[in-house]
């Protein structure tokens, strides 16, 4: 029954596997439910987070040793897919719908549809923008791969495996050549 259609999934779902149109053509990408639900997050809630407070404290260990060991650290911040994919398909996927999928992992979502769909892309920086904001108060470099991800994307490349969370090769590519370029531009 592998082939057989199921009911309801075009009109409920229909935008997963999400559907990148590109000049090289279409990739697809898929992800769970709650790596959307993860993004959702208000960035005062995301500062008061345990998870952001271990994170926190972590790299802070690593600068202070950096600092003590005198040794360069620099923080490569590496998003998750959703985070690098939806801005470049937000008006192909219906707000009903992409709640519809967060509730999977989110039932507790009041908000309707169209506010769910606004808000959920105004916090996709949320957790980029805390790491870079405590890497620049802590003199720490910080190097994104968010653009150059959803660059290489747009124009094509398969940056993420479909059914994996993780770089492809391509992915990976993007990725050291931005490294090259930051580390010859900041030896």
């Amino acid at each position: 029954g592998k082939d057989w259609p199921v009911p309801g999934y075009r009109e409920q779902m229909g935008w997963m596997p999400l559907a990148v149109p590109t000049p090289a053509g279409t990739q697809y990408y898929s992800f769970v439910p709650k790596r959307l639900a993860y993004l959702n997050t208000a960035a005062d809630s995301f500062a008061a987070s345990e998870d952001w407070h271990n994170v926190q404290a972590i790299l802070g260990k690593f600068a202070e040793l950096s600092h003590k060991d005198n040794f360069r650290l620099v923080v490569v911040y590496a998003p998750s897919a959703p985070h690098v994919l939806m801005p470049l398909v937000r008006d192909r996927i219906p707000a009903d719908q992409l709640l519809q999928f967060v509730r999977y992992k989110d039932e507790q979502i009041t908000a309707d549809a169209d506010t769910f769909k606004r808000q959920l892309f105004e916090r996709l920086d949320t957790q980029e923008n805390a790491v870079m904001a405590w890497c620049a108060t802590q003199r720490v470099e910080c190097v994104s791969t968010t653009a150059a991800l959803r660059q290489a994307a747009a124009a094509g490349r398969q940056v993420y495996f479909t059914y994996d969370q993780h770089w492809t090769p391509e992915g990976n590519a993007v990725v050291a050549d931005l490294l090259s370029a930051y580390f010859q531009q900041q030896p």
